[in-house]
């Protein structure tokens, strides 16, 4: 838009599943209030490249001088939120969280754009994540939010907020809840292979949730012992407001930051999601990775999206540390089942650079399959002797339930692999060997009705 006087940046989009349509959102970037603005785009149709309406909001709605940031997105039945933090100029500081309430279907006619804005937030907290429905289609009217409450110094609160009704409404108003979780605080930053300088992981501040059958899904990262960061995923259960939080890291070895999430089921009643992060250590370049996590909140071992290949090394910064990627993300495809999730992280790469990956996964066990390839070819597992990650290839003859199981010599079962269904064509499979002890196995793949491979295995 040539009438805007400054760069854009921070773009975000999301499909709204519910109205089959895109919304994509950027703002200026120069940090001042006079310029502050941001633009959203609603796209015409249910295909994105027949065009979008474009509309631009001051990001300084109050007029006290803030300038907006830290944006977040959300849908409603009839209705978009996007969420950010303003802060002062003249110095930066935060000023305080504010929450644009836009009425969408306008946006998607191409229509006067109404909306309002909340401000001065019950407890002030520092970023407000709105929450979509985790599945296919929307819920509302009004829409559920949550913040970690200490999100720059740690806490053992989050706050939830519920905006109760469309802007069209006469009495909506936005609640307020405080919810008792597990205790959490900021953690150190993160080393990388081959550096001194650290990775920034910034603070503890909610990334990512999704609202699912009377459950709020979200995720952070914080210290989960030593100063290293690990992943706080949490769900919380609204009739009752009692949070049950997983954790997931290896603190002494390596930092988790950065996590985003998607449901990974079709059934409302299965709470079960695939989480993308982002991860480093001194003995690993910065990498993009995803984890499995069952409805009954049992994790599964991570798997790499994408290998660092090199130490970041760009920043001006003169405290030895490299910005990191800051965010990851994932999303669902839907009307599949089990529906089929991407994923997008950051890595570093040969340049000693940031460099985005995206990829397909499909839970539980990351299967990628290639249904179009059906010629005969024999069950391997690649590499072997294992070192750390390893794909097991074989092709079915028809669709069929799998069992895949590592035993030792002895025929003791030592590790469940996956329990799942497979498709007809050739398969992929592809694991961590995590606490796998040095030596020989044997891997063994059981289909409905007869043995697919039993086969030795060498793990280093």
């Amino acid at each position: 838009n040539a009438s805007l006087s400054t760069n854009l940046c921070d773009p975000k989009v999301i499909y709204d599943s519910g109205a089959e349509r895109f919304i994509f959102f950027a703002q200026t970037c120069d940090g001042l209030a006079a310029s502050s603005k941001i633009v959203i785009g609603f796209s015409k149709e249910a295909d994105p490249t027949n065009g979008f309406h474009i509309y631009t909001i001051s990001g300084n709605p109050l007029n006290n001088n803030t300038w907006f940031d830290y944006p977040t997105l959300g849908v409603s039945t009839s209705e978009l939120f996007v969420s950010g933090n303003l802060f002062i100029d003249n110095g930066g500081a935060f000023n305080q969280a504010i929450i644009f309430q836009i009425n969408k279907l306008a946006g998607y006619g191409g229509g006067n754009l109404n909306y309002q804005y909340w401000n001065n937030l019950t407890s002030s907290p520092f970023t407000v994540v709105p929450l979509s429905y985790g599945q296919q289609g929307n819920y509302g009217p009004g829409i559920y939010m949550i913040s970690t409450a200490g999100a720059t110094t740690g806490s053992t609160k989050a706050h939830l907020y519920e905006i109760t009704d469309e802007i069209s409404a006469a009495n909506e108003q936005i609640k307020h809840y405080q919810i008792s979780t597990t205790v959490y605080s900021v953690g150190g930053n993160a080393k990388q292979k081959g550096s001194t300088k650290l990775l920034k992981t910034n603070d503890c501040r909610t990334l990512d949730g999704f609202y699912l059958n009377g459950v709020v899904h979200y995720v952070f990262h914080a210290d989960i012992g030593n100063g290293y960061n690990g992943i706080f995923y949490n769900r919380l259960n609204l009739p009752t407001l009692v949070n049950s939080t997983r954790t997931f890291g290896l603190s002494g070895t390596f930092d988790y930051c950065f996590p985003s999430l998607a449901s990974s089921s079709n059934s409302k009643d299965d709470q079960s999601v695939i989480i993308a992060f982002s991860r480093s250590g001194a003995t690993i370049y910065p990498e993009s990775r995803v984890v499995y996590c069952d409805n009954n909140l049992n994790w599964s071992n991570s798997t790499s999206v994408h290998d660092g290949e090199n130490t970041v090394a760009y920043s001006w910064n003169t405290d030895n540390t490299e910005r990191w990627g800051d965010y990851t993300g994932a999303a669902r495809k839907q009307n599949e089942n089990p529906p089929k999730i991407w994923v997008a992280g950051e890595f570093g790469n040969t340049k000693k650079y940031w460099e985005q990956w995206i990829a397909e996964v499909i839970p539980p066990a990351f299967n990628s399959i290639d249904n179009k390839s059906k010629e005969p070819s024999a069950f391997q597992v690649k590499p072997n002797p294992i070192k750390d990650l390893f794909r097991v290839e074989f092709i079915l003859e028809q669709a069929e339930p799998l069992q895949i199981d590592i035993f030792d010599l002895s025929g003791r079962l030592v590790r469940e692999l996956y329990r799942g269904e497979a498709p007809i064509g050739r398969n992929i499979f592809s694991f961590n060997k995590a606490a796998l002890s040095s030596g020989t196995y044997l891997i063994k793949i059981q289909g409905r009705t007869k043995l697919i491979s039993n086969q030795k295995i060498i793990v280093e």
